[in-house]
């Protein structure tokens, strides 16, 4: 496979035709794209790797692999240990999400909230925000029961169609809503649509009004619950979510409806007060 080479352009001239400028485009995306991929690879594993094994496990061609990783070390995101060939993501990984992570989990409030909610109920646990149409985990704690709803950090599910959206979108004002069924509506395929947005409305108020979320209809076998996660003012909205087996999770709905909120109380109001002071 042939090495990605961008195209120098000097700043009077112009490429010769679209086409080479869009090639080098979509060679400078895929590399940014691999660069992600392999600073979430290192997240999931949680050690160092070779860089064999980093190739294999997501399918790159090994000289792609080891001019990316020279790329990140030369710029000291990634240490090389060159006497057991491994590579490690430095400091400066942590850093560059410092300022945010502290705005999202509130100063480790909201780790403690879904390691405790986590280890009450023995489910997955899950934090969602809102990313264009779709509700996006931002952060997940698994289940460690053989029979779970297991969740990847940065998954997508549709904003219209999880607990987890359909509470993010209670959060929102009546005329937003109607306006993300129309973006939503143009934007998914035809079986995906939501036919009766009178329905759908009142379906969220309902959600409003109970303060909970509820869906079995996503994933076969599987349910979530979702209810609204306080942030501080001006923030984006996030809501907390915990999702499993359906045997499991809807016997006991308004039980953990009930823990969700009592945890939130315990854990997060008073560490957004103490902010807002």
């Amino acid at each position: 496979m042939p090495t990605n080479r961008s195209i120098a352009v000097e700043p009077n001239m112009v490429p010769e035709d679209d086409s080479e400028l869009s090639v080098t485009r979509s060679s400078t995306v895929k590399s940014a794209q691999r660069v992600l991929e392999i600073l979430e690879l290192f997240d999931r594993v949680q050690r160092p790797m070779s860089l064999t094994e980093l190739a294999r496990r997501l399918s790159y061609p090994v000289p792609s692999a080891l001019a990316l990783l020279k790329c990140l070390q030369s710029m000291e995101y990634v240490f090389y240990d060159p006497v057991g060939k491994l590579y490690t993501p430095t400091m400066r990984v942590c850093m560059l999400g410092d300022w945010l992570h502290g705005q999202i989990f509130q100063d480790g409030a909201v780790i403690a909230l879904m390691s405790d909610l986590q280890q009450k109920t023995g489910e997955t646990v899950m934090l969602a925000m809102q990313n264009d149409i779709f509700s996006q985990y931002v952060h997940t704690m698994q289940s460690r029961r053989a029979l779970r709803y297991f969740l990847r950090p940065g998954s997508l599910r549709p904003i219209h169609r999880s607990a987890t959206g359909k509470m993010l979108l209670a959060q929102m004002t009546e005329l937003s809503v109607l306006k993300m069924l129309k973006r939503i509506n143009s934007r998914v395929p035809t079986h995906e649509r939501i036919e009766d947005p009178d329905a759908f409305m009142k379906e969220i108020d309902q959600i409003r009004t109970a303060g909970y979320a509820y869906n079995d209809q996503f994933t076969d076998g599987a349910a979530a619950i979702a209810v609204v996660l306080p942030v501080p003012e001006g923030m984006a909205s996030a809501v907390l979510g915990l999702g499993g087996p359906s045997q499991r999770i809807q016997i006991r709905i308004s039980d953990l409806v009930k823990l969700m909120h009592n945890l939130i109380e315990t854990h997060i109001e008073p560490n957004i007060l103490n902010d807002l002071k």
